[in-house]
């Protein structure tokens, strides 16, 4: 694969992967379990040619949880 073709193919998966990331950060926000997340929200994107082509996204947050009552599900 041509080197052009490649990097278009991995800026594809990286923006899919940002996709999913948002995709996240409403699901959280949805759950009503969080405090909801909002602002600026850092993250990377990461890929790596070693053995294996891998593309990651990674945010960092934290997630605060809602106060509320606690349930025992048996577990």
């Amino acid at each position: 694969m041509e080197k052009q073709t490649v990097e278009n193919k991995v800026k594809e998966i990286a923006e899919r992967l940002k996709g999913l990331a948002v995709r996240f950060i409403v699901a959280v926000n949805e759950s009503g379990f969080f405090v909801p997340v909002d602002g600026k929200i850092n993250y990377r994107v990461a890929f790596d040619k070693m053995d294996a082509n891998l593309c990651i996204v990674t945010l960092s947050l934290t997630l605060q949880e809602q106060a509320g009552d606690c349930f025992d599900y048996g577990l």
